[in-house]
């Protein structure tokens, strides 16, 4: 299911407005300024006047740069299962265009209008704005995007190009984003032998002022009509097809309005642009704060992780202390119970002894208070007279 529309909900939210019962959700595009929607619709339009079997049509998208981003013909291959050509002059870009595009031919080449089978390509640091041009590619934003490198590609004349890979049929579209040049490949285009039923190009008017107003004259002198122009691009269809007959009128007047709105919408893009930027650059500001203060957190982190660290050990150690003194302590009660178990043991010995000499003497004096031990004293001392040698 598609996302809700963030711009009419942001726009009720801002002007306190009741939400709709039902939700409102974006439509789907991919192109640029979503050129794809009008296009498909055109396609549509011209199929229901003609009875045309849209699925059986083709599209040549030359510039396609990106599979999806931008891309000119994704919306119309998913929707009516078109399927075509695609151009790109970037080696760097057919990987991945060969890779999700696998239904489409990919062709590699440059679409230019001179001779020679080969040119070189200015590649831009933002792939989007390569080109056979070098000083589109040097002189936009005021150089600040730059030149990445420059590469020897194959090249190809329009004309050719549609021979070759639109022998029997045009391609009911064409997309021409060139980055500056598309002007050039446009009146190289033989629209008599030639007739895609919408084309669509890009006219760069900061690069080439008036480009809008030429485009518009050229395609209206080999019979297109400007239908629809976004901020970036200039869509026109067949004016036969439409049931018009020769070619769109597009007269000086219309062509100072055209020239002017596209100025002013240039203009308007310039500025939301640089409004982007600057948001872009405050948001990567606080993206640097916000990083700076991580990389404090993980600093100060790091020193409490150490700090609890050495408490930890510290604390082990201590533990470890304790339970030796612990241990020292439990021997030593050990040792002190045992001798005072041995104390006591030798007290009632000492107390036994004590008896038994008290018991002794008390004999004794018995025996000496005796009046045998009187009477017989004579023979005690006569026994000692011999005893003694005499």
């Amino acid at each position: 299911m598609p996302p809700l529309n963030h711009n009419v909900y942001e726009a009720i939210a801002a002007a306190g407005m009741q939400a709709p019962d039902i939700p409102v959700r974006s439509i789907e595009y991919y192109a640029q300024c979503g050129e794809d929607v009008i296009v498909l619709a055109l396609l549509r339009a011209v199929a229901l006047r003609e009875g045309l079997d849209l699925s059986r049509e083709r599209y040549l998208e030359i510039g396609a740069n990106h599979p999806v981003a931008t891309n000119a013909t994704w919306l119309l291959h998913r929707a009516l299962g078109m399927t075509g050509v695609l151009v790109e002059a970037n080696p760097r870009l057919l990987g991945p265009l060969r890779a999700h595009r696998p239904g489409d031919e990919i062709l590699h080449a440059a679409v230019h209008v001179g001779e020679g089978d080969s040119i070189e390509l200015y590649v831009s640091n933002q792939n989007e704005l390569s080109s056979l041009d070098r000083d589109f590619v040097l002189q936009w934003r005021d150089g600040v995007v730059g030149e990445r490198e420059v590469v020897t590609v194959p090249a190809i004349r329009v004309d050719d190009l549609l021979a070759r890979h639109f022998p029997d049929r045009p391609p009911a579209f064409v997309s021409i984003d060139i980055e500056g040049l598309d002007l050039a490949v446009l009146r190289d285009l033989d629209f008599a032998r030639f007739r895609p039923l919408v084309v669509q190009a890009e006219p760069s008017d900061h690069h080439h002022p008036g480009n809008t107003e030429a485009i518009a004259r050229f395609l209206g002198s080999v019979g297109y009509v400007v239908v629809a122009r976004t901020e970036v691009n200039l869509i026109s269809i067949d004016a036969a097809r439409l049931g018009l007959s020769g070619p769109a009128a597009f007269d000086e007047e219309s062509g100072r309005r055209m020239v002017e709105a596209a100025r002013r919408a240039a203009t308007e893009r310039d500025l939301r642009l640089a409004a982007r930027e600057e948001a872009i650059a405050g948001r990567e500001r606080e993206i640097a704060e916000r990083d700076a203060a991580l990389a404090r957190a993980a600093a100060t982190l790091q020193d409490v992780t150490a700090s609890l660290t050495a408490a930890r050990n510290e604390t082990a150690a201590a533990r470890a202390q304790a339970a030796r003194l612990e241990g020292q302590v439990a021997g030593l009660e050990g040792e002190v119970a045992r001798l005072a178990a041995e104390a006591g043991r030798l007290e009632a010995e000492a107390a036994a002894r004590r008896a038994e000499a008290a018991e002794l003497a008390a004999l004794r004096d018995r025996m000496l208070g005796s009046t045998s031990w009187r009477a017989t004293a004579p023979l005690r001392a006569g026994m000692r007279l011999l005893r003694g040698g005499g």
